[in-house]
């Protein structure tokens, strides 16, 4: 990943129910993990007429950076990420 210098995230996966829940927890490589980190992000699957329903959450309330992740820019961005993924699931799935 890159934002300004390159750097990795490790993803750890905290919830998974087949067919229903998809849940991870990331935090920065190396021994800044500890200070770094710990946004989960969640994908929730369920039936509905026609298809699947997909949502995804961005939780950071066990974040380190959680107030700024709240009130910077960065919530903005995830958001429109978001939204785009979304469309990009859709468009692979519904084609």
């Amino acid at each position: 990943m890159k934002l300004g210098l390159p750097y990795s995230m490790s993803n750890r996966v905290i919830e998974y129910e087949p067919d229903r829940r998809l849940a991870w927890q990331t935090t920065l490589s190396g021994p800044l993990g500890r200070f770094i980190g710990g946004r989960i992000w969640r994908y929730e699957l369920e039936t509905v007429d026609g298809g699947t329903k997909v949502t995804e959450t961005w939780d950071i309330t066990q974040d380190k950076q959680g107030f700024l992740l709240k009130y910077g820019p960065v919530a903005s961005q995830t958001a429109q990420s978001m939204t785009k993924t979304l469309k990009r699931l859709a468009e692979l799935t519904e084609s």
